[in-house]
């Protein structure tokens, strides 16, 4: 792909020089890149003068055993092998439906995995649920695909709950179909620790199953027997056959020898059984491999070579679970270019509903039993505080619209993500949760405002915002002198979302478009790619899958995206997180901010941060994004925050 050079970037950049507004400082830094083709780094962040920097937030005893009780209830509890079963039915959602709360358009969301699959890899898929449950051809296939010797794939989004999928086939949709199977479920989440080691895992993992979930052992006696019975009958008819009579102990010796050799390969012994099992027992066998999309590529590439090994040569039905990116990219270049496997998108649910579902079962859990089993130990749970904890959020996300909305977007339909947003919270340290408990003792209830549940995700377990541990993204840091770098991001995905929508390819822009649009407003072909590059890994903007280039030839925004331009860069608690973080090319400016404690403090800081930015946005004109309009929310919120802490100060002073 080529762009245009530094100095055709100038020629064309004069042409328009003397119809823009710049102030000295952005002129000057304009200048010096236009001249040199170099850039002025960047002044040193707030950060940098902080002793101690990112700190760590101490918790006081209630938020300590909210953190811990939250984790188990939240998180833990869904890993509990006793109580499975029973948290698989009752907090699982079906796929597909459609957010009511996304900031993007309906038609981004319908066409989530087919670019996919019809226009990337020019393939046809169908998804795993329908509205009236699995799809038919997926349960056939639960019965029949071993006949076809094709692996199954599962087709879904990193958390969009591909296990919970799996697990709810297992124990509902095809409850009554796998009544008599076995099943063996092998979960990659965490082992192997190399793709080295991978075929010996699966088969360690398929003869421990076997045993401790149906009581099989491969090695036993009377069962090797029978596994080799055809060929034991034949070494009795062999070279030994006349030891049977004069020399029995000889001859038992040399079948013991025999059935060893047979018995020595143990990937073969483990296939003979396997279809000693289908063949002799009539049993079907179902392996699913899990998990396999959260390990790197290469792994997911020796992963499905083994899923389609197992289909090919083992009488089994093989499913696998895999990233739509991963399925592209080796569907075009690698493994699975030279197989047709059978393919079932998994579409995420409602993120609201899931969230829901969870904290009524945390809290069932509670009242019910007082007492549960986590993955490593069991102890008993006696704590009011967090029943009223999850009551208080089950009220937020049923009735508060803006935090839905948050954990809705900014989780890009990765349920994993939705729940450790609330696991984040529950137990922060920069939640007042005495307040909150005082709140409900004395009303009975307590609104959950946004910026408490945001500034807890925010700062996580520091004291103030990280950026190499904070799930969200600084859109203000510069990497350069030159200010107008403040709204790059924001200029970006307004650009990507505004072409998107007049797009006839689902949202999608040519990354051509963008740079050219970029350029003009001013920006270099180097700024341009590291602000794309920082919004690609945080899933701000996203491409059409797997493309060999660093940055691929399309964008289109996704939720996270939307949510960061339209609601999260205008806010009070947002601006102010960000501020630490953030160079102030402006030494004026720079001076007036400072580390502060008070919301009063940080009320006059943001002030002074928003009128540096403000000064900085002069330099730049533009038909997508106007800082401007941005400013003005921002100052109206912060006005709001101003007059809770006088109207807090002048009721206390009563």
């Amino acid at each position: 792909m080529v762009f245009p050079s530094l100095s055709a970037i100038k020629d064309n950049f004069l042409l328009f020089w003397n119809t823009l507004s710049y102030d000295g400082i952005c002129q000057n830094n304009v200048m010096t890149i236009l001249s040199t083709g170099e850039t002025i780094p960047a002044p040193d962040k707030l950060s940098k003068k902080i002793v101690n920097y990112p700190g760590f937030k101490n918790r006081n005893p209630i938020a300590a055993e909210l953190q811990i009780l939250g984790g188990l209830f939240l998180e833990d509890v869904g890993r509990i092998p006793e109580a499975e079963e029973e948290f698989i039915t009752t907090t699982y959602c079906d796929s597909g439906a459609l957010s009511q709360y996304a900031l993007v358009s309906r038609e981004i969301l319908n066409t989530r995995y087919s670019t996919f699959f019809e226009k990337e890899i020019k393939g046809s898929v169908k998804p795993a649920r329908t509205k009236k449950g699995i799809e038919p051809e997926l349960k056939n296939d639960l019965l029949t695909a071993a006949m076809s010797r094709r692996p199954i794939i599962l087709v879904g989004d990193v958390g969009v709950g591909k296990s919970m999928f799996i697990k709810h086939l297992l124990y509902v949709d095809a409850k009554e179909e796998l009544r008599d199977a076995i099943v063996i479920y092998i979960d990659f989440g965490s082992k192997p620790t190399f793709s080295t080691e991978l075929d010996e895992y699966v088969k360690n993992e398929i003869m421990n199953q076997l045993y401790q979930n149906y009581n099989i052992d491969v090695f036993e006696r009377n069962f090797v027997r029978g596994v080799y019975n055809l060929d034991i009958e034949r070494f009795s008819k062999g070279i030994y056959a006349d030891l049977k009579q004069s020399q029995p102990d000889k001859y038992k010796d040399k079948e013991i020898e025999y059935i060893d050799k047979l018995i020595n390969d143990q990937e073969k012994h483990l296939r003979s059984c396997i279809n000693h099992l289908v063949n002799g027992r009539k049993k079907q066998i179902v392996v699913f491999l899990d998990n396999v999309d959260q390990r790197p590529y290469d792994f997911q590439e020796k992963a499905f070579l083994i899923s389609q090994s197992l289909a090919e040569t083992w009488p089994v039905v093989a499913f696998i679970a895999l990233r739509p990116d991963t399925f592209a990219r080796s569907k075009s270049t690698g493994t699975l270019a030279a197989y047709q496997p059978r393919v079932f998108t998994i579409e995420p649910p409602r993120v609201d509903r899931v969230v829901n579902m969870r904290l009524k079962y945390a809290l069932d859990q509670l009242k019910k039993l007082g007492i549960i089993s986590s993955t490593t130990s069991s102890f008993l749970v006696d704590s009011g505080t967090l029943e009223k904890y999850i009551e208080m959020l089950l009220k937020a996300f049923s009735e508060s619209v803006e935090i839905i909305e948050f954990v809705d977007n900014m989780s890009n339909g990765n349920l994993r993500k939705a729940i450790e947003y609330i696991g984040i919270f529950v137990g922060s340290a920069h939640v007042d949760s005495r307040k909150i408990l005082d709140g409900i003792d004395n009303k009975g209830f307590y609104n959950l405002p946004i910026h408490e549940f945001i500034r807890a995700i925010i700062y996580k377990d520091n004291e103030y915002y990280n950026p190499d541990d904070s799930v969200l993204m600084n859109v203000f840091d510069i990497s350069n002198d030159n200010p107008s770098e403040h709204f790059i991001i924001l200029i970006l995905l307004s650009l990507v979302e505004r072409l998107g929508k007049e797009s006839i390819s689902e949202g999608f822009v040519e990354i051509a478009s963008v740079y050219k649009n970029l350029q003009i407003v001013g920006y270099s072909e180097k700024e341009i790619e590291e602000a794309i590059k920082k919004s690609l890994k945080h899933n701000l903007i996203a491409g059409p899958g797997y493309e060999i280039s660093i940055i691929p030839s399309r964008l289109r925004i996704l939720t996270a995206g939307a949510y960061t331009l339209k609601k999260l860069a205008c806010m009070f608690t947002y601006v102010d997180s960000m501020i630490v973080d953030t160079p102030v090319t402006d030494k004026n400016f720079r001076e007036k901010i400072h580390d502060v404690q008070t919301i009063e403090e940080r009320v006059e800081r943001v002030r002074n941060f928003l009128e540096y930015l403000e000064k900085s946005w002069n330099c730049l004109k533009n038909e997508y994004f106007d800082w401007k309009e941005y400013s003005e929310k921002t100052r109206r919120e912060m006005h709001n925050v101003q007059w809770i802490v006088r109207t807090r100060g002048s009721e206390r002073s009563k």
